[in-house]
């Protein structure tokens, strides 16, 4: 996910008194006060005004930070790496006037699944001695298996995450453009294909007598189905992830954003190994040296080529990340007093698609039957293997809470809710006809049987059975849709109403954030 772009200029509510009296403009000097205070504890109060730009997370670790200011607001170095503004560890901290924005924490990645190797042919049977038969082809070798994609980790609290043994107060707060995105799912490794089978080795020939049969092709090696995408990380909570203690008093939270990450790609399952052909029959030759004299033996048969093995199933997409509330993600203590939540949003994903399906190995042709007298019958065709499914494509992403979503009760007191957005994504839908590789999910088409082998010249001669064609898999199933949560209803102001939060009730169930018993439901 892009991470938000902090405004150049931030909300005339941070315009104050102070700054247009003439109060210095914030510096170095503020950034490295800042840092020592989070490092040690202690108060800190700020004399200038505008921005105190920081490089690198804020940590308080067991310890007590007191901030004010009158028109100060503490904001990621927009040139920089993303990274969460503050983040409380057992300690407490109290912010007045202080404005906290363009923080990111976005989840890492999920690596790529390990493609799977191919298996090697087998090598060909011994060709026969005088009058004897030609050996079997050697087995192939079957591939390796795929690996899945990783899944992307889940963002938490672009400005300020807080432990579940710390305790926050923010009042005349601004907390603007910050985002919690989910990491992407990694896309599945391909998977392998069969390696195809050794051909049977050839009939030795007959000197005066018999010729010997071809050798038998060897089936081809097992192919792998290809690994399935990662799922997509989810979003808590664009500005503050909290599971703490957390009061809010006279602030304003706009534009903060929280978005799942994507699911990763399926990918392509393995091709069966094709079957080995059949080892030509020994021919058979006339050693007389009487003028009337024939000694002619039979041609010796073709050997039958090997079936095809089946193509194995494509990856199944990675679903798309959750979104779960666009300013404030809640399992801890919540109050809220007298402050509005304006155009912060939570948006669910779109999933990945699945990957098209292996094709069945060819079956292996049979051989040629050798002259004599009669000629050698041809060998076989081998049957071809069957083609596989295609891939499933994930679900879509869900999104609940515009604003707030909270596993726990919570207190609002005169508290605003305008043009909060929240949107779950769609699933993909598959369309593929089968063998078409360039559209994910489709179905691998089977495997071709292998032609007969010709008749050995000469009486007798015969054509064999042509082998049998695979069968073609089906097309991967569509996605599911993820739910369209719903935000708070922005015309809810409490008036000294307490508001409960029940439990969650799905992604997909249209389920209400936080309900506000003295508000109607619509959407935000």
């Amino acid at each position: 996910m892009r991470a938000p772009t902090a405004a150049a200029v931030l909300s005339l509510a941070l315009v104050s008194r102070a700054a247009l009296a003439g109060a210095p403009a914030c510096g170095e000097a503020e950034r490295q006060q800042l840092a020592s205070v989070f490092a040690t504890g202690g108060t800190l109060a700020f004399s200038c005004s505008g921005t105190i730009q920081i490089d690198e997370t804020l940590v308080a670790n067991g310890v007590g930070v007191t901030l004010s200011g009158t028109s100060v607001s503490i904001q990621r170095n927009p040139l920089g790496p993303n990274f969460r503004l503050i983040e409380a560890h057992a300690s407490t901290l109290a912010f007045d006037g202080i404005a906290l924005v363009g923080g990111f924490d976005g989840g890492a990645n999920g690596g790529k699944g390990a493609d799977a190797l191919d298996g090697e042919g087998g090598g060909a049977g011994r060709t026969g001695g005088v009058g004897g038969g030609g050996g079997r082809g050697a087995p192939a070798h079957d591939a390796t298996e795929a690996g899945d994609g990783g899944d992307g980790d889940d963002g938490h609290g672009g400005a300020l995450w807080i432990d579940a043994a710390s305790d926050v107060t923010l009042r005349h707060c601004f907390v603007s453009q910050n985002g919690a995105g989910g990491g992407h799912g990694g896309d599945g490794g391909i998977g392998g294909r069969g390696g195809t089978g050794g051909p049977g080795g050839r009939g030795g020939a007959g000197a005066g007598e018999n010729a010997g049969n071809g050798g038998a092709g060897a089936e081809g090696g097992a192919s792998t189905p290809g690994g399935d995408g990662g799922a997509g990380g989810s979003g808590y909570g664009g500005a503050i992830d909290n599971a703490g203690t957390l009061t809010i008093e006279g602030c304003t939270f706009q534009a903060n954003n929280a978005a799942g990450g994507l699911g990763g790609r399926g990918a392509f399952g393995g091709t069966g190994g094709a079957g080995g052909n059949g080892g030509q029959g020994g021919t058979s030759y006339d050693t007389d040296p009487t003028p009337n004299g024939d000694n002619t033996g039979l041609g010796g048969n073709g050997g039958a080529g090997a079936d095809g093995k089946d193509g194995e199933p494509g990856g199944d997409g990675g679903d798309g990340g959750s979104a779960w509330g666009g300013a404030i993600y809640n399992e801890g203590t919540l109050h809220v007093t007298d402050t509005t939540f304006a155009g912060n949003s939570a948006f669910g994903v779109a999933s990945s698609f699945g990957a098209s399906a292996g094709f069945g190995g060819n079956g292996g042709e049979g051989a040629r039957g050798g002259d004599g007298e009669p000629g050698g019958i041809g060998g076989n065709g081998g049957n071809g293997g069957s083609g596989a499914d295609g891939g499933k494509n994930g679900a879509g992403g869900g999104a609940i809470g515009g604003a707030i979503f909270s596993t726990t009760p919570i207190t609002l007191v005169n508290v605003t809710f305008a043009n909060n957005l929240v949107g779950g994504a769609g699933g993909g839908s598959n369309t593929c006809t089968p063998g078409d590789f360039t559209c994910f999910g489709a179905a691998g088409g089977g495997g071709t049987g292998g032609p007969p082998g010709l008749g050995g010249a000469n009486v007798g001669g015969g054509h064999a059975a042509d082998g049998v064609a695979g069968a073609p898999g089906d097309g991967g199933l569509d996605g599911t849709a993820g739910g369209f949560g719903l935000g708070i209803d922005k015309d809810c102001q409490a008036a000294g109403a307490t508001c409960t939060v029940p439990e969650p009730e799905g992604l997909a169930s249209g389920a209400v954030a936080i309900v506000c018993l003295a508000c109607r439901r619509r959407r935000s």
